[in-house]
């Protein structure tokens, strides 16, 4: 009875049990140890207030930010008046019931265990005593002193059960104190915890009044261009023709190639493509015939080579369009 009263009333108190465990657990570890610091409960109310501070703070203290961080702290305070309150119930409550279960049950239970023994041991020895057995007479076994001290034995250890049993008994007023004591610690929780939610209440209603009373401002809805941006970091961004200098000297945006520079840029490719080809047909044309009359003629041989720094050049103007080769000339490779 008074294990499960106990019990429950720490469920009462802590009556989240994966919470409960994790502490036994902690708490059991740090002893083991050899470690004094023990961790507490973690309360909701406690939780909820911190959470409602951290997001108050985060949106700002002015009106429905301000009221969070209020109402964080308010539970905040709900969550150590619930920590004072199972201190209270600790004290004047679950360690007078745990030394009634440890020591004043016990040690009722251990005298009764002890009478029962002497009871029977008392009982063995009179029936021997008054047993009747062929060629003896009763009694001849068990000596009438042996007997006696059994029985005296057997009443000295009843009186003691009866006197223990009597004052646990008896100890109504210390039992119903502790049981009071419980009780008005759980009546003083609730009561500043309805003096701290009202407290709570009239700042909110302050607070709603005050921002009711406010005049509301209309609100503008503005373009997507009044918006300055900062220059994109897209490659389209640079100066080589393909970003949109009307968007970037405009304060801002995102810098995509504008129509023009794209047909600009496909025109400047088409002639690329046809002077790769014509160049590489050229060499492959006059190589064949550097090979055959280099013996004969030197001409081809210079149009050879001429024809080789022309493919070469085309390449690097097709892959390099802003490489300067003015120094590139055929009179030079000629």
């Amino acid at each position: 009875m008074v294990t499960d009263i106990m019990n429950k009333t720490h469920e009462f108190l802590q009556p989240n049990p994966a919470s409960r465990a994790k502490l036994m657990a902690f708490n059991s570890l740090s002893k083991i140890r050899g470690q004094a610091k023990s961790s507490a409960y973690p309360q909701p109310e406690g939780t909820l207030g911190e959470t409602m501070v951290k997001y108050g703070k985060d949106l700002g203290e002015d009106r429905f930010g301000a009221c969070l961080v209020e109402a964080g702290e308010a539970f905040k305070d709900l969550a150590e008046v619930k920590y004072a309150l199972e201190d209270n119930v600790k004290q004047n409550f679950l360690d007078p019931m745990t030394q009634l279960a440890n020591k004043d049950l016990k040690e009722v239970n251990h005298h009764r265990k002890k009478l029962s023994g002497r009871r029977l041991d008392y009982d063995c020895k009179r029936r021997k005593k008054e047993k009747v057995s062929p060629g003896l007479s009763p009694g001849s076994g068990i000596a009438d002193e042996e007997l006696k001290m059994a029985e005296e034995k057997f009443e000295e250890t009843k009186a003691i059960t009866e006197t223990a049993m009597y004052n646990l008994l008896e100890n109504d007023v210390e039992q119903i104190t502790q049981l009071q004591a419980f009780v008005e610690a759980i009546t003083n929780y609730h009561r500043e915890s309805t003096t701290i939610l009202e407290h709570l209440c009239e700042t909110l209603e302050y607070k709603r009044e005050d921002a009711a009373s406010r005049p509301r401002s209309d609100h503008v809805v503005k373009r997507v261009t009044s918006f300055r941006r900062s220059a994109s970091p897209s490659p389209f961004n640079d100066d080589d023709g393909f970003g949109d200098a009307t968007s970037s000297s405009s304060g801002g945006g995102y810098n995509f190639p504008s129509s023009s520079s794209l047909v600009e840029s496909g025109n400047k490719s088409k002639p690329c493509f046809i002077f790769i080809s014509l160049s590489f047909f050229s060499f492959l044309l006059l190589s064949d015939f550097n090979f055959i009359f280099f013996p004969f003629c030197k001409f081809f041989s210079c149009v050879s080579v001429a024809c080789n720094q022309l493919f070469f050049s085309s390449i690097a103007v097709f892959s390099f369009p802003n490489l300067n080769l003015s120094s590139f000339s055929l009179d030079s490779a000629l």
